[in-house]
């Protein structure tokens, strides 16, 4: 159990339903497997996080395979970096699709994979959806990325897709020679999806972030067409920030679509530690 407590920074043990740290503070175990370790009256919203509509359309697309290539290259890097039964955190992991196919893409080096995210709802998904993999074990935490509930040096590996990046907490939770692996958009990504819901569509920006204490090692580029029918044309919109920044002229043209073809493309950047 890597998880420490958020008052006290002390490790947190397993006793009974419940993780506990020797300050006695205690957290209890959700049936689903998680744990919420976001103190109270740290966040302003009841229900911080992605909200269940949003969730419920990202699992029902990613379920269904469309980024599935993307889930094979991380875990492709994370051959070459992280050593058999290492630790590995997604931070930002959402429902856990992505987590829950590095497990089985990882299977021979057997890695130890956390997920935290501010989404309880997202977290229950995740615990949920891999419990054939972690067994009796808590892996999974309500939490901010901002304050990792882990100890200094305890991640061989951090993994973030699309998530908010928080280089020193990032950092801190590396162990030396230890690496983050960070998906972020491309420049044509979804560019298909912006030419119905904008008139004048716009291409992502790829300047790469420098990030204190991270040194950039390498990129690689992941990109394919993707032909969505149906509901996978509405789920891909409602699971990203456009259904929340569009016209309701954009929105409509986009819900009464039946098929369209987009562009995935991803830039997976991979940062060594300082």
């Amino acid at each position: 159990m890597k998880f420490i407590c958020p008052k006290c920074r002390r490790p947190l043990v397993r006793e009974g339903g419940a993780l506990r740290c020797k300050k006695g503070h205690s957290y209890d175990i959700a049936s689903q497997g998680y744990v919420n370790l976001v103190l109270s009256g740290r966040s302003r919203s009841p229900l911080p996080g992605d909200n269940p509509q949003m969730t419920a359309a990202r699992t029902q697309f990613l379920e269904s395979g469309a980024y599935a290539p993307l889930a094979e290259a991380v875990a492709e890097t994370l051959r070459g970096v992280c050593p058999e039964g290492g630790a590995v955190l997604d931070a930002g992991c959402g429902e856990g699709d992505y987590v829950r196919r590095l497990y089985a893409l990882l299977a021979p080096i057997r890695p130890e994979i956390y997920g935290v995210d501010l989404s309880r709802v997202g977290i229950r998904h995740a615990a949920r959806a891999c419990a054939a993999y972690t067994g009796e074990d808590v892996r999974f935490a309500v939490a901010s990325v901002y304050t990792l509930p882990l100890p200094d040096a305890s991640m061989d590996a951090v993994v973030n897709v699309f998530s908010p990046l928080a280089p020193a907490e990032i950092t801190r939770v590396l162990c030396g020679g230890g690496c983050l692996i960070a998906a972020l958009p491309g420049a044509r990504h979804l560019f298909e999806m912006k030419e119905v819901l904008y008139e004048r569509p716009y291409e992502n920006d790829e300047t790469l972030r420098l990030l204190e204490g991270l040194r950039l090692l390498r990129t690689q580029r992941v990109t394919y067409p993707m032909a969505l029918e149906g509901e996978r044309v509405r789920n891909l919109y409602r699971m990203t920030p456009y259904s929340y920044k569009t016209s309701p002229e954009g929105a409509a043209r986009l819900e009464a679509l039946e098929r369209l073809t987009v562009t995935a493309d991803f830039l997976l950047c991979v940062y060594g530690k300082e």
